[in-house]
């Protein structure tokens, strides 16, 4: 969550967009019904979304 408030909505270099988008992909596949995977997923759709 700490680059999100980092970037503070400043558009994510592409190698963060990829790291981060395994990230919230792993999380899901390995948790998927953890409400900590959800929080992550929407806070980081919210807070970086392709323009």
């Amino acid at each position: 969550m700490r680059v999100l408030q980092i970037m503070d909505g400043d558009p994510l270099p592409g190698r963060v967009r990829q790291l981060l988008g395994d990230f919230q992909r792993d999380l899901i596949a390995r948790a998927p019904s953890a409400h900590v995977a959800h929080a992550w997923t929407d806070r980081y759709r919210s807070e970086w979304s392709p323009s």
